[in-house]
């Protein structure tokens, strides 16, 4: 292992404490988020020691092969179920240019036309039973993912799991209590997260060198 490894692992270790101490001094949502991440990034130090001491860079590919098999089915069902919603809502051409839009202006949900923002809203609030149990799943997975790559190890697919994990933490923390700032929230998070989990899948396949006919099968 590497001294930039061992670096990375102290300033984990460290990352960790730190959260662990701010969520002893804070309360409700804040110290859950707070020992969340304690967590996350202590199992991050451990997976960093491990993953560098004992796989190659092809072992770790053949690691992260079944793993995409696992993560791509729950990616795949939230943004199918999310395509067919919204192009019945807004129609194909419409949510597409809604999606660049979003994204041109920094995920700012002020960039959506108010009935857009009321369109997308109510298209999550019905379906947030299903929706949180989908977006559950999907967050377990990329914990896995986390732990498997270590921070040292293509922090492009990192960054984007982090995204779509603050992302949905922050969805569910959502009053959809039909306000306003409701609905800027929702849009916002919810966007956000389709993005970050399509940009951790299509990066993992550029990673291993595979073309998406070998992933979707056709």
């Amino acid at each position: 292992m590497k001294g930039k490894e061992w670096m990375l692992a102290i300033v984990t270790m460290v990352i960790s404490l730190g959260f662990a101490i701010g969520g002893y001094f804070s309360t409700g949502y804040w110290q859950s988020l707070f020992i969340n991440l304690a967590t996350t990034t202590l199992g991050l130090t451990l997976a960093l020691v491990v993953i560098n001491v004992y796989l190659d860079l092809n072992t770790r590919k053949d690691a992260i092969k079944p793993l995409l098999k696992l993560v791509k089915p729950t990616i795949q069902e939230h943004h199918n179920a999310l395509l067919n919603k919204a192009w019945a809502s807004f129609g194909k051409p419409q949510f597409a240019e809604l999606i660049d839009r979003y994204s041109e202006n920094n995920g700012d949900p002020r960039s959506l036309a108010p009935q857009e923002r009321e369109t997308l809203y109510k298209m999550i609030k019905e379906d947030k039973d299903a929706l949180f149990a989908r977006i559950s799943t999907l967050e377990a997975e990329l914990k896995e993912l986390a732990l498997l790559l270590g921070w040292s190890f293509k922090p492009g697919i990192l960054r984007a799991s982090f995204s779509c994990r603050y992302a949905i933490v922050r969805l569910k923390t959502v009053n959809f209590d039909d306000s306003d700032q409701s609905k800027l929230d929702a849009c916002e998070h919810f966007l956000d997260l389709d993005i970050a989990a399509h940009s951790v899948f299509h990066q993992l396949v550029e990673f291993l060198g595979m073309k998406k006919s070998d992933v979707y099968g056709n």
